[in-house]
């Protein structure tokens, strides 16, 4: 217990801020951590919200050779759908405690041919003649967009929904009650698994807690739960009644975001500029807690509020080809529409020392990359095939 006291004083005190830029054209959002860019976000009011939001399609063609489907979900490009993708595959969010329980609940005792069927269907894996029985070209599937459209491809689905709430992820389909992998405290996993067992839920939809949902109150879990079931009824009530294909479920807008998903405990302060989605933010942050309603800030400085905070310039140098590094070091990124490669030189480094091998300037440098690297994928929303190095 000493210990833990000791290492808790000992950490670095980092300060972590949400700055929020609405103008008419675009909202922008910046996450510092001790004034230094970390993550960015921006949203334009006349795109279109596509990656987590969920479509009513129809398949137009399977390829086997790609292993893939290609459905039409209203866009110019038809969608790009993994067979893998086209069954449910909860597994990377559960340990093996509650992977086993699944296991149980879905063989029910009922012997080997059930239990071959759902270790199948847990992994993903069709077959051709199965797809084609199951999916065939014409039918209508249920999609959610995991990867907006690149170039000349169309948005990458998946069959597998998910809805994220503020503690929860609704999983339609599924009966699973889970905890987040992310969350390794014992104790707490045990109380959230709890909570879980108390919570009424329809027959067609399962429920995995989320990481901020560690220390939460049930009362929270109850409120998000029936948030999310709004959201499951009002899908279900478009799937039913809209002609395909069309939007059933639209992923909110940046500033609810924010809230939802990065208004952690770790957050010191979250800054906006404009009075209206202040008050926005104002009323979704009182359904989570007062303690969250009070780190909101109201910027009515002059300047810009990225000004302000320094974050135009750190986008200026962060968004460029040659990206330089503390050590006279750089990173040179390069975007293909196959990957993105990722050059380390070390450029005119200084050693810290002044002196040191070659070796040890390669290695210094190397080092310091590795959190650059991350911070750049972060930044500018990178994904896909990265080559470093």
């Amino acid at each position: 217990m000493i210990e833990k006291i000791i290492q808790w004083f000992c950490k670095p005190k980092f300060k972590r801020e949400i700055i929020v830029n609405c103008e008419k054209l675009e909202t922008r959002v910046a996450v510092l951590e001790n004034g230094r860019l970390e993550e960015y976000m921006v949203e334009h009011p006349e795109d279109e919200r596509l990656v987590g939001s969920v479509f009513k399609g129809r398949i137009q063609n399977l390829e086997h050779d790609l292993q893939a489907a290609f459905v039409d979900i209203g866009l110019s490009k038809n969608a790009f759908l993994h067979y893998w993708d086209m069954s449910p595959d909860v597994d990377a969010f559960l340990d093996d405690d509650e992977e086993a329980q699944k296991g149980s609940n879905r063989t029910n005792g009922k012997g080997g041919k059930n239990a071959k069927r759902n270790a199948k269907g847990r992994s993903g894996r069709l077959s051709n003649e199965e797809i084609e029985k199951k999916f065939p070209k014409g039918s209508e599937i249920i999609v959610q967009v995991t990867k907006g459209p690149i170039s000349t491809k169309g948005p990458r689905v998946t069959a597998n929904l998910s809805i994220p709430g503020r503690y929860l992820v609704m999983m339609p389909g599924e009966k699973v009650r889970g905890v987040s992998r992310k969350i390794g405290d014992a104790k707490e996993r045990t109380r959230l698994k709890k909570i879980l067992d108390r919570l009424l839920l329809p027959d067609d939809v399962g429920v995995i807690v989320r990481t901020v949902g560690a220390g939460a109150s049930p009362k929270a879990f109850a409120r998000d739960l029936r948030n999310l079931l709004e959201s499951w009824s009002e899908l279900k009530g478009n799937v039913k009644n809209l002609r395909t294909p069309c939007c059933v479920y639209q992923e909110p807008g940046l500033v609810e975001r924010v809230v939802r998903d990065w208004l952690t405990e770790d957050i010191d302060s979250v800054v906006i500029d404009d009075a209206e989605s202040f008050e926005a933010m104002k009323a979704l942050t009182a359904k989570i807690s007062r303690r969250a309603q009070k780190k909101l800030k109201r910027y009515e400085g002059a300047k810009n509020v990225f000004d302000h905070y320094g974050i135009e310039r750190q986008l200026e140098d962060a968004f460029k080809r040659q990206v330089p590094l503390k050590s006279g070091g750089y990173l040179v990124i390069d975007e293909t529409e196959a990957l993105i490669a990722v050059d380390v030189n070390t450029g005119h480094h200084k050693s810290k020392e002044g002196k040191g091998s070659q070796e040890d300037a390669i290695l210094e440098v190397n080092l310091e990359a590795v959190d650059e690297v991350a911070r750049q994928l972060r930044l500018r929303n990178i994904g896909g095939l990265v080559v470093l190095d």
